[in-house]
């Protein structure tokens, strides 16, 4: 009989501590204060929903973030686990910079005059499919600086292409820069992200682990799609836009802003 009590108290000690180690690095909705206090930076958080499955019938998913940074104020930067749409970072070819950027207006639900091109996202964009007014009023309009982008990805000290990053701005949601890319992540596979299987049906360019080729147009099947994402950087070229492959690496060289087959990691920051 002792035995058996040895044993169930240890079982209870292990479940214990799985609880706990669970608690810590995955939290599944926004929670009181001092919940929200235990939140580190790796940890996992749920917080809006979108389409992600490609199936319309059983609703939106929630939303998967990755804590990235915390300040002093308790607030999180995160940024999607997942990359959960394909978009051009300007619906048309032609010189831009964030500031005027078609796939700003979109992450934010911003009218005509906010980009180059005048198109009007105010009925169609993430900020309003993603996330209920009362997860809007927790999200912080916050500076987004207008980092130069590197010629070199490990020694940015040397020099950066002359490439302008036009004006900082102030956003709800935004894309991570080239810089924030490398200090933000560990390693390239870090920074290696999936694609949800909406995103791939949207057309990003996906590399399949399992099959070991590239595939597009919602044909990947396996749950590991590493998709190519937008950085809000300048390319070399002020008609090209930063991105991380989907091996993780940067390319700061970048590639055409009207390029519709690489996918968006939005981030925000967020009192949580």
């Amino acid at each position: 009989m002792k035995k058996y009590l040895t044993i169930a108290l240890a079982m209870i000690a292990v479940v214990s501590t799985l609880n706990t180690i669970y608690s810590k690095v995955h939290h599944n909705s926004p929670a009181d204060s001092s919940a929200a206090a235990t939140i580190a930076v790796g940890d996992i958080i749920t917080f809006g929903h979108c389409e992600q499955d490609n199936d319309t019938t059983n609703g939106k998913e929630p939303i998967e973030w990755r804590v990235l940074d915390k300040n002093d104020e308790g607030q999180l930067l995160v940024i999607s686990e997942k990359v959960l749409d394909a978009k051009p970072y300007n619906t048309t070819e032609m010189l831009i910079t964030w500031e005027e950027s078609a796939i700003r207006s979109w992450l934010n639900g911003y009218d005509a005059s906010y980009n180059k091109e005048g198109t009007n996202f105010t009925n169609d964009n993430f900020i309003d499919t993603a996330f209920t007014a009362e997860e809007k009023a927790k999200i912080v309009a916050s500076n987004v600086p207008a980092h130069p982008t590197p010629r070199y990805i490990f020694r940015p000290d040397i020099s950066t292409f002359d490439t302008s990053p036009g004006n900082a701005t102030t956003d709800k949601i935004f894309l991570l820069s080239v810089t924030e890319a490398n200090s933000y992540f560990s390693s390239m596979d870090d920074r290696m992200a999936d694609a949800t299987r909406y995103a791939v049906k949207q057309g990003v360019y996906v590399y399949s682990l399992t099959s070991d080729e590239y595939t597009s147009n919602g044909t990947c099947t396996d749950i590991h799609c590493n998709a190519r994402w937008w950085l809000r950087s300048p390319g070399r070229y002020q008609n090209y836009a930063a991105l991380v492959y989907d091996f993780g690496g940067i390319e700061n060289y970048g590639d055409g802003v009207n390029y519709t087959s690489l996918g968006v990691r939005p981030a925000l920051w967020v009192n949580y």
